[in-house]
């Protein structure tokens, strides 16, 4: 189809107008990535608690973090980065512990607690109450710990630079966790 007024340069190829919208959403229901995560049905959308790691992933974390009833369960590991699900029963806690490798980012998703961060095991001169939706960053070289406060378990994750722990860690309780 020419144009008959328009200069020759738009008479060369022929101009067809979009008029069907659907052609650019025929790909909506193909995930982009093999990890890409669909978010529309719950049974669909129940993650496998895996390390996906190093490659990319796509993932809803507070779901994620909803659905892991483990201590501890390594998500995604890279090669600079760690992300880890983490579940506190109720009157549980993360016993204190050293940050020596990796600068954090704590979390939390659901529940309520508090965390205390500080120079040394016995003296803990930062503390703040967490609740749904809190972060809390921990610089390296810090002693810290997390407990449960609230009824509900607290769910949280925290994502490591570098990674804290081996790929594929998955520690079903408390004890679990000290085991290894």
């Amino acid at each position: 189809m020419y144009f008959r007024n328009s200069p020759p340069m738009y008479n060369k190829f022929p101009y067809y107008t979009w008029t069907n919208n659907q052609m650019f959403y025929t790909y909506q229901d193909q995930p982009l990535h093999k990890n890409t995560r669909d978010e529309s049905d719950k049974e669909k959308d129940k993650l496998l608690l895996t390390d996906y790691g190093p490659g990319p992933l796509s993932v809803n974390l507070k779901k994620a973090c909803e659905q892991n009833d483990n201590f501890r369960t390594v998500l995604w590991t890279g090669n600079g980065l760690q992300v880890v699900l983490m579940s506190l029963e109720r009157a549980f806690s993360i016993d204190p512990y050293f940050s020596k490798t990796s600068d954090q980012i704590i979390n939390v998703v659901d529940g309520s607690g508090l965390i205390k961060i500080g120079n040394s095991k016995d003296s803990f001169d930062y503390q703040s109450f967490l609740n749904e939706s809190s972060s809390i960053i921990v610089p390296l070289n810090k002693w810290v710990t997390v407990l449960n406060l609230g009824n509900d378990p607290l769910k949280l994750y925290i994502i490591y630079a570098p990674p804290l722990f081996a790929s594929g860690t998955l520690n079903k309780t408390k004890e679990d966790a000290k085991k290894s």
